[in-house]
């Protein structure tokens, strides 16, 4: 092997023994050296992953928070939209409520229209009816009147006439009465005297006469009994 060169090496320790303490305090967060001076000393803090974790923490829970947010906001939209849903349906509902209550109404005042015209053409009719049977009944009523008055006047008539007729009849028969209960007297004078004068008579021949004689004596006594009895009678 060739010969070059050759390197020398020296190491040199030295060694400074210090005494000092850090207090520590707050939050106990720090590093405590000992022994050590003049020296450099390279540090490094660590958290074993905590601030990582916790930030991890916090922005899962953010994200919990978030999507929990969200879902409500989600939640509140939907309940919102289904509450908006529900009232448009419900407004619909009210609106064909209202349509039907509407046409109820115009139906209901459509058939009292009809009903008051159709009780009005019937209080119209019974009210011509009844002044046309009114009419009728006067009329009537004044030809009955009028026929009665007629048929009272004509039998006023009639009776008067029957009774002036029966007043003549009673005077002719008082004067054919007295007529002939005048005749009648003069004849029963005429009689009575014939009877008289043949009683005389026959008183005469009773004294001389026969039997038959006497016989003609007794019926002329009769007679003018008879006679007088009739004329006692008619006065």
């Amino acid at each position: 092997m060739g010969g070059g060169g050759h390197s020398t090496s020296t190491n040199t320790t030295t060694n400074t023994n210090t005494s000092g303490t850090s207090a520590i305090s707050g939050d106990n967060l720090g590093v405590v050296v000992s022994g050590a001076n003049n020296s450099t000393i390279n540090a490094t803090m660590t958290d074993q992953g905590a601030i990582k974790a916790a930030a991890d923490i916090a922005s899962k829970a953010i994200e919990g928070n978030a999507s929990a947010v969200s879902d409500a906001l989600n939640s509140n939209n939907k309940t919102t939209k289904e509450a908006f849903d529900f009232g448009n349906s419900s407004l619909e509902f009210g609106k064909d409520a209202l349509k039907t209550s509407q046409k109820a109404m115009k139906e209901s005042l459509g058939f009292g229209r009809d009903a008051l015209a159709a009780t009005q053409a019937t209080t119209k009719a019974a009210l011509q009816s009844n002044e046309s049977t009114l009419k009728r009944a006067l009329s009537t009523a004044q030809e009955s009147f009028s026929s009665a008055l007629d048929f009272g006047t004509a039998s006023a008539k009639r009776q008067t006439e029957t009774a002036k007729e029966a007043m003549q009849s009673l005077r002719k028969n008082n004067e054919d009465t007295i007529s002939a209960v005048r005749s009648m007297a003069s004849q029963s004078n005429q009689t009575a005297k014939s009877a008289l004068t043949l009683a005389d008579s026959a008183s005469q021949r009773s004294q001389t006469g026969s039997s038959s004689d006497m016989m003609k004596v007794t019926v002329a006594v009769a007679v003018v009994l008879g006679v007088a009895m009739i004329a006692v009678m008619r006065k």
